[in-house]
């Protein structure tokens, strides 16, 4: 069974090619440089004297910059990428944590259970709409008639989570230090926003990224030079390959570095979101 479905993800990798987001993207780019390198070829077997170029690309080629250019660039855009996915991974498990000692420490009616389930809940779809387009606190289900209208939705879920716990402890239906386990978790849902505010908030600094596309575009623009009084027209095999990758790395990182955005290759947050509404569901028995 492993095999056969191992085998099955990399035929769909080609068969399915058209439904890669990076795909999308870079055709058109690869279809440009192609025809340009059509035209390098069909100018260069008109007898042009090309020693001199190609002495210089081969200099432009032996060295490593593009490729540790390239390498820095994947890493960094995939580090930001994985920190989102560990935040939200997080998430899952302080709302599951919550609810199950909610459960554990009070004995709540259905209504309370409700109004918990709403705030949780609330809290994973504002903060979903907050690193995106953001979100008016109507748009929340639950929240329909509230007529706050607050900067920060998902912070304002927090001071209502927190105002919620604190109004049970002072009827006294905590006991001593118990209150303390919800802060500690309030807490890292603080910390839990406040670290993807910083993701989206700071991209990769755009000097980094403009002198990596001029690189990118330079070795373009030489490699069909460098490979037409060798290859002639078997040259744009190799270029269409080299364009494919070296572009497409540079708008892969270009939407992993974003990992909150509705892009083909942000995280999945529509789904996270759906699974902590099924936790909270479960755990708070609704």
């Amino acid at each position: 069974m492993i095999d056969k479905v191992s085998y099955q993800d990399w035929l769909n990798v080609f068969l399915k090619i058209h439904q890669i987001p990076v795909v999308r993207k870079v055709w058109g780019l690869v279809v440009i440089v192609t025809i340009y390198s059509f035209l390098v070829d069909w100018f260069e077997t008109a007898n042009l004297n090309t020693t001199y170029i190609l002495r210089a690309s081969s200099t432009l080629y032996g060295s490593l910059i593009m490729g540790l250019l390239l390498v820095f660039r994947t890493n960094s855009a995939y580090d930001r990428w994985w920190e989102g996915r560990k935040l939200w991974g997080q998430l899952v498990n302080e709302v599951r944590i919550l609810s199950l000692n909610l459960v554990s420490f009070i004995d709540m009616d259905l209504k309370l259970r409700h109004e918990f389930f709403h705030l949780f809940n609330g809290f994973a779809l504002a903060l979903k709409e907050h690193l995106r387009e953001g979100i008016n606190l109507k748009e929340i289900p639950g929240f329909e008639d509230r007529l706050d209208s607050p900067v920060n939705t998902p912070l304002y879920f927090i001071d209502c989570i927190r105002d919620k716990i604190y109004t049970l402890e002072n009827k006294a239906i905590f006991r001593d230090g118990q209150s303390i386990i919800f802060d500690n978790h309030l807490s890292a849902l603080t910390n839990i926003l406040g670290s993807c505010e910083r993701i989206r908030n700071t991209p990769i600094a755009p000097s980094y990224r403009a002198l990596l596309r001029h690189g990118i575009a330079l070795n373009l623009l030489g490699l069909p030079w460098y490979l037409s009084p060798s290859f002639h027209i078997w040259s744009l095999p190799i270029v269409i390959v080299s364009s494919y990758f070296m572009l497409g790395i540079e708008l892969v990182a270009e939407d992993v570095e974003q990992p909150f955005t509705r892009s083909g290759d942000s995280l999945p947050l529509d789904d996270i979101c759906k699974v902590i509404n099924s936790s909270l569901t479960q755990t708070l028995k609704i």
